[in-house]
């Protein structure tokens, strides 16, 4: 039983460092970077505010799943991230396959949680002792 949970882990982890390093970083950087914000507005709440609450979920969410720490909190922010960017990129006649992939592994993540291998688990044991 001991593979699954480490697989879980390695899973969790290497996703989110992805997100981290592919998405989240640069968008951290371009939020510094004094650049005019150029980005989606899907909902109406204005480029940059919408800019901002990706940067939240592309770059905090995954460091809470690396640590395991309110992972299917932090896995359902991210999946309603990547759900919406996979609807505007396939209304502008992209083809939105990375953002598929993230979605599903994001969703396999809220379903399984953190694991043993996290701060949840430590968590929610010492609260049942």
């Amino acid at each position: 039983m001991a593979i699954k949970e480490y697989t879980l882990l390695f899973f969790r982890i290497g996703v989110s460092l992805l997100m981290l390093y592919g998405h989240g970083y640069p968008k951290v950087q371009k939020l510094f970077s004094g650049t005019e914000i150029q980005f989606a507005d899907p909902f109406g709440l204005g480029m940059k505010l919408s800019f901002y609450l990706v940067v939240f979920a592309e770059l905090i969410c995954p460091i809470f799943i690396i640590l395991g720490l309110k992972t299917r909190m932090a896995a359902s922010v991210l999946v309603f991230n990547l759900l919406v960017a996979v609807f505007v990129m396939a209304t502008n006649g992209e083809v939105p396959e990375l953002a598929l992939m993230y979605f599903i592994s994001y969703v396999l993540i809220l379903v399984f949680g953190g694991g043993k291998y996290s701060i949840d688990f430590n968590l929610n044991s010492k609260k049942k002792r």
